[in-house]
């Protein structure tokens, strides 16, 4: 059975909090290790509430440096120190993020009891940011007042599983059956060609988010965030505010789900809402009406990637 790997949206809201939605937030979680992707206000009250177990966190993603995004970020890392963490935690974010969280710690005379490294962004370009056992992150630039990211998250891929009677049938040594877990074909001692995938089951896809918040469309140009499983973009505005999104660096509706539409992916989910809004009904039949498999998130909903 495979691991699971969901999103958890902890805050929804675009610029400030409302009573319905934070500012944005949300948690990737592999197999119950988390990741935490943005810090809006009140980002660790979130993780509280909906039983995200902070200690376990060693990765954040911070896509820019604007206010809802970045503002609940010392107030975690100060609480990190004062519950006793001790495992280091690392930060992957636009390098004024490095210097915002500088002057709040000297402004406040802190001194943290466990490391806290920050990985400056950069914004040319995909790349891979950061790499453990169960995932690879790649960042890529978005089109926003400020320089933006957002970020692929893939899982490992899985070795192929060799076939019992494969080895039974052709009496495949350790080291054979090594060569051919990592794709080689077998040579038997008559010189014949066994080919790899006659021995094999090849493992099930990688499954595959992207994080995309606070741009302009422009990921059409980005072949790696293809057919992705599920899309998390923002859709700050409803159709009609064309000329307002564009103005702020934003997107609409229509806009998003037109990008979903042409990356084909699998599914897409809609968030960062301007709190004018307080009936979004009409923004999601607006999505539907140029991608169907579209929803609007809600604050404390988890999302499995499948």
């Amino acid at each position: 059975m495979r691991e699971p790997i969901t999103v958890t949206i902890l805050g929804s809201g675009s610029a400030v909090p409302t009573p319905r939605r934070n500012t944005s937030a949300q948690i990737l979680s592999v197999n119950e290790v988390p990741y935490l992707i943005d810090c809006g206000e009140g980002t660790q009250t979130q993780m509280l509430r909906y039983g995200i177990k902070q200690s376990r966190i060693t990765a954040v993603f911070i896509s820019h440096h604007h206010g809802d995004h970045i503002l609940g970020l010392y107030g975690m890392l100060s609480t990190f120190n004062l519950i006793g963490r001790t495992k280091p935690l690392h930060i992957y974010a636009p390098s004024e993020v490095h210097r915002y969280f500088v002057l709040q710690k000297e402004f406040f005379g802190e001194v943290f009891d466990y490391e806290i490294v920050f990985h400056p962004l950069s914004f040319k370009g995909v790349k891979k940011i950061y790499e453990d056992k169960r995932i690879e992150v790649r960042s890529f630039p978005l089109k926003h007042k400020v320089g933006c990211c957002g970020f692929l998250f893939e899982e490992k891929g899985k070795e192929a599983n060799i076939k019992k009677s494969a080895i039974e049938t052709y009496e495949l040594s350790i080291a054979d059956i090594v060569a051919v877990k990592a794709g080689a074909d077998h040579v038997l001692g008559d010189g014949r060609v066994i080919p790899n995938e006659r021995m094999v089951v090849q493992p099930e896809a990688s499954r595959r988010y992207v994080y995309c918040t606070d741009t302009a469309p422009c990921l059409d140009q980005f072949d790696e965030l293809k057919g992705v499983d599920l899309l998390y973009h923002e859709a700050t505005f409803d159709k009609k505010q064309a000329l307002l999104a564009k103005k702020t660096g934003h997107s609409t509706t229509t806009q998003a789900a037109t990008v979903a539409r042409n990356l084909e992916v699998k599914r897409l989910i809609l968030g960062h809402f301007s709190s004018r809004y307080k009936d979004l009904a009409p923004l999601l039949a607006e999505a539907k009406s140029v991608f169907s498999e579209c929803s609007l998130v809600q604050d404390g909903e988890t999302y499995l990637i499948d």
